[in-house]
């Protein structure tokens, strides 16, 4: 892998640029630390920025590994560690959430092959050695626990988290952490992680992956095909769900229905811990379908992959109630 030139600059102050007459517009505000503009010196040349709280290094080195094996992702053109800023190549304005229905679920087949493209990868050392094991699973059940406690007390809400339905996700984290076929995850692999590039090759290009660890391979399946940024109908995921087994026969993966409806449930479950935060703690109401969506997902997961009612009643409570209050 080729070395980052770490010196290199792009005189950032704080998060004005100024070098060569650019300007500098924010994009899309994401749910996390990093914040993204569009560098743009004329209608032929634009860049992407990010800023985050310190460079991210696994990202960097990443890109480069992706890169190697025809993934397709932004180049990084330079870095700058003073300011914590990345200048990335720029792959179009549009991630795949503003697809229309028919173009999204026309591009559904293409990205069920990414994901298969990733999980065929020899992962680098600093995918090995990080996975969703037990520790990590509860970790992120836990932090959707710990929120909606939070929401609980400070909206007087009713629905109760049972104590059967934190057991069964014990289990299924137990049994996730277990599973004897762990592949390369991208870990959030949604709609608003996925630019298509519309201006020359409409090739599928590949963002914040730089959590990538090891996992099952019904992980970054259950996270596009119950994505809450883009619900799509159960009888396009069950069409979906059935390629991608076709497309994986091969492999002889374990308990794989079982297994991906045990992920899609922790998957989402840890989503609608992000999305409480979001809505409930920094008042940003614009991930309150996504939070609905959610609910509805775990509903779904919980009556095709024939779950503990507690799972369905929690999900369907909750929903019920805060249709009434937000």
């Amino acid at each position: 892998m080729p070395a980052v030139n770490k010196n290199q600059s792009i005189n950032l102050n704080d998060i004005s640029f100024e070098e060569e007459n650019y300007t500098l517009t924010p994009l899309q505000e994401e749910a996390s630390t990093r914040r993204y503009f569009l560098v743009e010196k004329d209608r032929e040349t634009k860049k992407v920025l990010c800023k985050d709280n310190a460079i991210n290094w696994d990202f960097i080195n990443l890109s480069v590994f992706l890169s190697q094996n025809s993934i397709h992702v932004p180049k990084v053109i330079s870095i700058d560690s003073k300011n914590n800023t990345i200048l990335q190549e720029f792959c179009g304005f549009d991630d795949l959430s503003v697809k229309t229905d028919q173009e999204y679920e026309a591009l559904l087949p293409k990205l069920l092959d990414l994901i298969i493209n990733l999980q065929n990868l020899n992962p680098p050392e600093m995918v090995k050695n990080r996975r969703f094991d037990y520790e990590k699973l509860m970790f992120e059940v836990n932090l959707t626990v710990n929120s909606y406690t939070k929401w609980k007390e400070n909206f007087n809400l009713k629905t109760d988290l049972l104590e059967e339905f934190y057991i069964f996700l014990q289990e299924t984290c137990s049994f996730l952490d277990q599973h004897p076929d762990q592949v390369f995850v991208h870990r959030d692999f949604h709609c608003r992680n996925l630019i298509q590039d519309q201006e020359m090759s409409q090739d599928i290009y590949l963002i914040d992956f730089q959590d990538a660890r090891m996992g099952t391979p019904q992980y970054d399946l259950s996270s596009i095909l119950y994505d809450a940024y883009r619900p799509l109908p159960t009888s396009i995921r069950q069409t979906m769900l059935q390629e991608f087994i076709a497309k994986t026969s091969s492999k002889n993966y374990y308990r794989f229905r079982e297994t991906y409806y045990l992920q899609a449930l922790q998957r989402s479950f840890k989503a609608m811990g992000t999305y409480l935060i979001q809505v409930g703690e920094k008042k940003n109401l614009k991930f309150r379908p996504s939070l609905f969506a959610c609910l509805e997902n775990i509903q779904e997961i919980s009556q095709l992959g024939h779950l503990p009612d507690s799972v369905y009643i929690f999900a369907y409570q909750l929903s019920k109630e805060l249709k009434n209050r937000l």
